[in-house]
């Protein structure tokens, strides 16, 4: 059995848009092939036939501190810091820019920190207006 899978960020305006491709997504279903769709928001960019035909849907959440800690213990070096801050807000890009080759663990924290908080000032200041604006993960 054969898979085809679909990656779709919204980076393409006009390709990544949810009238697009569902007649191949139509097709490979027919033919008995696995059709997978990879996006942070599946409404807003998958197509829509494969949303509405899909046998099932797998959310992934933005890494808790656990996952944040063996994270930094597998690509940072030095002490992990005790407090880490919320990610919930970052979406997986912004949560990898942070990891920088080399790093100390001390400063991916403090990046994501900073991140984290120029996001939320950016929430607080309407220019990010809700959780579908946060690009990498969703609810």
């Amino acid at each position: 059995m054969r898979t085809v899978s679909l990656a779709r960020d919204g980076s393409s305006r006009r390709d990544h848009d949810p009238a697009r491709g569902n007649d191949g997504v139509a097709a490979d279903l027919a033919r008995g092939s696995s059709v997978i769709g990879v996006s942070q928001e599946p409404q807003r960019f998958l197509p829509s036939t494969l949303i509405a035909v899909a046998d099932a849907q797998v959310h992934v959440r933005a890494p808790d501190g656990k996952v944040l800690r063996s994270l930094l213990r597998k690509c940072a070096s030095g002490r992990i810091p005790d407090a880490l801050p919320d990610v919930s807000m970052l979406g997986f890009h912004e949560i990898v820019a942070c990891f920088r080759p080399g790093a100390a663990a001390r400063d991916v924290v403090d990046r994501l920190a900073a991140v984290a908080k120029r996001k939320a000032v950016d929430r607080r200041a309407g220019l990010v207006n809700s959780d579908s604006d946060l690009s990498g993960f969703s609810a």
